[in-house]
């Protein structure tokens, strides 16, 4: 079961929705699921899925977006303006790096080969070698070295980074933050003005036109412009994970129930305020005709979801997007979709800045997300694994649980 928003898509979906549509550069469309969470009070999704796109597409390579939207989510107040800017700005990012997510496979395969010393450690800083320090991270003090031995110039963003889960709503594990951190120091003075460059931020007048227009139909069935990107689902939404032969068409179908409506909308914060608003005993949902006829009818302006049609449903509902939903199968299409891949086999980073060609992640070492061989979720480089090493947000340590127990067939 998966939260709705103020449009009746599922909550998970239009998150993953703005992150896709910013990646792919497709910024009336990233405005729009920008403004669905907005009209749902969940504008710190927003802030959490542009900054997790950034992060994990790329990498430390445009700091000068992530400063922008350090500026403009650690304020007091965020506005829906801040808001749009970094939207449209994140939409302009053409540079990838996924060296964030190599350097997190290769490190398991590096881990196997013996333990490393403070001394090479700081060889590996001092050589500009990432992965190295990486894998040798653990025997310092890693922020106090950096503190006091970075050029001067990263001051502010290693401590923009090192704070990142706590102004943006991230749920990074700590080594992800690490390998940020010394991705960023091992950036050479010569990418400096690229890297840094101020990000531009203003909002095209055709999304501003759209804004209008998308504002004359809150709360209406036609709002609902767009359906939810394909390219989006696998790994991070719930319907990404779930075989084609089952749906969530039945979920949307149920809402507009009297007995069965509370419990698809009490996540999210406009239908909190809403149901607040309808009935005191909101853990009893709406236990009186009263209270029900009272929230019906300003929760279903044209009509109740049932009565839609099937295409209308589809925009939001619907089948699952893994032909076996397994572990192996749902990693790997991931990786498909937010990594340039040249090998069904083993995914090799194309753009890798601190992953030199020798080291691009090889087939044995990350040979799990193989969906066509389902190989066992054993190894230390296993999807549940890798997935832990990134995130630590709770979610995904269930998600990682979930893939792990998943049978990957014969």
């Amino acid at each position: 079961m998966s939260t709705l928003t103020r449009h009746f898509y599922a909550l998970d979906e239009v998150v993953a929705a703005l992150a896709r549509c910013c990646l792919a550069g497709r910024p009336k469309e990233a405005c729009f699921w920008l403004q669905e969470l907005i009209d749902s009070g969940e504008a710190a999704f927003a802030i959490k899925a542009m900054v997790e796109a950034y992060i994990l597409n790329c990498g430390v390579m445009r700091l000068g977006w992530l400063k922008a939207a350090y500026d403009a989510f650690a304020a007091e107040e965020v506005t829906e303006d801040a808001l749009y800017e970094a939207c449209i700005a994140l939409c302009r990012i053409s540079v990838r790096d996924y060296s964030l997510i190599g350097l997190h496979l290769v490190r398991m395969a590096d881990c196997r080969s013996g333990k490393p010393s403070q001394q090479y450690f700081m060889e590996a800083l001092g050589q500009g070698n990432v992965r190295g320090a990486f894998w040798a991270a653990g025997t310092v003090d890693v922020l106090a070295i950096l503190r006091a031995h970075a050029n001067p110039l990263l001051a502010q963003p290693l401590e923009i980074i090192y704070g990142l889960n706590n102004w943006a709503g991230t749920a990074f594990a700590p080594h992800t933050i690490l390998c940020l951190l010394l991705m960023t120091c091992g950036l050479r003075p010569d990418e400096y003005d690229a890297v840094f460059k101020p990000p531009t931020t203003t909002v095209p007048a055709t999304i501003v036109e759209e804004k209008i227009q998308w504002a004359a139909l809150l709360g209406r069935r036609a709002r609902r412009l767009y359906t939810i990107p394909n390219d989006c689902f696998y790994l991070v939404t719930r319907r990404g994970r779930m075989p084609w032969s089952e749906s969530t068409d039945a979920d949307l179908r149920r809402v507009g129930d009297q007995q069965t409506t509370a419990p698809y909308l009490r996540d999210c914060e406009f239908w909190n305020d809403m149901i607040d608003e309808c009935t005191e005993d909101y853990d009893q949902g709406f236990a009186d005709d009263e209270s029900w006829e009272n929230f019906a009818n300003k929760a279903f302006v044209d009509d109740i979801p049932d009565e839609w049609s099937a295409e209308e449903r589809l925009k939001s509902h619907g089948p699952g997007k893994c032909g076996q939903a397994t572990a192996c199968a749902t990693v790997s299409k991931w990786l498909r979709y937010n990594v340039t891949t040249t090998d069904m086999g083993a995914v090799t980073f194309s753009g890798c800045r601190f992953l030199a060609g020798s080291e691009l992640v090889a087939k044995r070492e990350i040979d799990f997300i193989n969906a066509d061989r389902h190989v066992p979720i054993s190894e230390d480089w296993s999807a549940a694994a890798w997935l832990a090493t990134l995130w630590a947000d709770p979610t995904m340590t269930e998600l990682a649980s979930a893939l792990a127990a998943i049978s990957t067939g014969p």
